[in-house]
């Protein structure tokens, strides 16, 4: 915007990747649960699905993955192979706005549960251990969210 005359101010903030899911009461790290947290693309530039996804799930890390809407079926696919359909997983629409919305299962049905609820894009994946611990808010705000065993 500089090089086209137009003045800009940097404002620093907080990446939607931690924001959202903490807004959501999910953090990504807790001691006892999980060390350490991955954030990735979900659909790189070429329209592929990112490599990390198939390194991530092989870790206990909280996975954060932007921009993978449409590869859904694809990485919970892989996190399954992994071991973890029984993990806990959400997917967050339109993250800190009023027309939120958020489902809370497992890598097994999460695909089942944003479909029947239609979240579509733009949404954050987050795949963990730590999840679970979302359904606090769960339990609050019934009406904007939907949590399945």
């Amino acid at each position: 915007a500089e090089k086209h005359g137009l003045l800009v101010d940097l404002v620093p903030g907080v990446t939607s990747a931690i924001s959202v899911p903490a807004l959501n009461q999910i953090p990504l790290t807790r001691r006892g649960i999980n060390e350490s947290f991955w954030v990735m693309t979900g659909t790189t530039k070429s329209g592929q699905l990112s490599a990390d996804i198939q390194h991530a799930a092989k870790s206990s890390a909280t996975s954060v993955i932007l921009m993978g809407v449409k590869k859904l079926p694809e990485i919970l696919d892989i996190y399954s192979k992994n071991g973890k359909s029984e993990t806990p997983a959400a997917i967050i629409q339109n993250g800190s706005r009023a027309d939120e919305k958020m489902v809370i299962g497992t890598v097994s049905n999460l695909q089942a549960l944003t479909l029947k609820n239609n979240i579509g894009s733009p949404a954050i994946i987050v795949i963990g251990e730590t999840v679970a611990l979302g359904k606090e808010k769960l339990n609050s705000t019934l009406d904007k969210i939907v949590l399945s065993k």
